[in-house]
């Protein structure tokens, strides 16, 4: 926590940043290994759903609803 004090708020922002994307690039890679056959989109949209919930991400993204699984 003392090395976090010890940043700036744009440090911790970038820092925030990163971890957020290394995070969507870990739920992509798990997701992938499950659905090997699933394009980009596809895979984002699943991301999506598994972050926001079924109801609240197909109310921005309607096509969730066509996905499998």
């Amino acid at each position: 926590m003392a090395a976090i004090r010890k940043m700036t708020p744009a440090e911790r922002v970038r820092r925030w940043e990163q971890f957020n994307e290394a995070l969507a690039e870990m739920e992509t890679d798990a997701l992938r290994t499950k659905f090997p056959d699933l394009n980009d989109r596809q895979l984002f949209l699943h991301r999506m759903r598994q972050r926001y919930g079924a109801d609240l991400s197909s109310k921005v993204w309607p096509e969730i609803s066509n996905l499998v699984a």
